[in-house]
């Protein structure tokens, strides 16, 4: 038994060739952030894709329209970076800072962006199809028509998060908690709900919840209404307001004109 435990062990010794090796390759990509790092004011339109740049410092970059598909960007630095239009789809971004960023019409397709910070970022018009959005903190972000279809979002929290008209087709929502959350006009169709708290978001309406996977957990807001016709089916309707419930007020019918007689005076 002590023998095939040691005849294991020298199977996973490295020999000092390869650990010169591995401390080669580790020293050029360090080498090749630091080269990232100081022309990270002037990387717009540049091609970083399947780059390592894990723990690289971004912030405030400019990287417009640049190319950084299929990258290691784990906990890199991006807040307030500027990347409008950049590719990133297939990058692995987990754990990353990407606080206050700007990322309008950017490309986040399948991106691990789990464990990331995305709070007070610009996602309007943004990609995230089939992205893992798990445990992200989005509060006071906008993804005002961000396409986020078939991504995982489950177990995260949102607050004063804007959805408006975003599309949350397929997306994964069980157990999340939307605080005080916009999501006027989004496209919640086959989105899973179970157990999501949604009792805080805005402007939601009966026709967006027809079409998503609920359970008696969802918590809904109080201005709508669910009656469940079985375990599976419910109707849903949206309440009425103090204000459209009140009784018309009674019509004043006109009255007679008052004449006021002037008195004469005398002579």
């Amino acid at each position: 038994m002590a023998e095939e435990t040691e005849k294991k062990k020298d199977e996973f010794e490295l020999s000092e060739a390869e650990l010169a090796e591995i401390k080669k390759q580790e020293a050029a990509r360090l080498e090749e952030i630091q080269k990232v790092e100081r022309s990270k004011a002037n990387l717009s339109g540049k091609n970083l894709s399947n780059k390592d740049l894990r723990g690289a410092d971004l912030s405030d970059g400019k990287l417009n329209r640049a190319d950084l598909s299929n990258s290691i960007l784990i906990d890199a630095n991006l807040s307030n970076a500027s990347l409008t239009d950049a590719n990133l789809s297939g990058a692995d971004l987990s754990g990353a800072n990407l606080s206050n960023a700007g990322l309008i019409e950017a490309d986040l397709s399948q991106c691990n962006l789990s464990n990331s910070n995305l709070s007070d970022a610009d996602c309007r018009d943004a990609q995230f199809d089939r992205a893992d959005l798990r445990n992200v903190n989005m509060d006071g972000a906008d993804f005002s028509w961000a396409n986020l279809s078939n991504a995982a979002l489950n177990e995260s929290n949102f607050i004063e998060t804007d959805f408006t008209e975003a599309n949350f087709y397929g997306a994964d929502l069980r157990n999340a908690v939307f605080e005080n959350t916009i999501v006027d006009k989004a496209m919640l169709t086959d989105a899973q709900l179970e157990g999501t708290d949604f009792s805080s978001v805005l402007n939601l309406e009966p026709e967006q919840i027809e079409s998503i996977l609920i359970d008696k957990a969802t918590r809904l807001p109080d201005y709508i209404n669910i009656s469940w016709t079985s375990k599976s089916t419910f109707k849903v309707s949206k309440r009425k307001t103090e204000e459209e419930t009140k009784p018309p007020e009674p019509r004043k019918k006109p009255g007679a004109k008052k004449v006021v007689k002037k008195a004469k005076k005398k002579r």
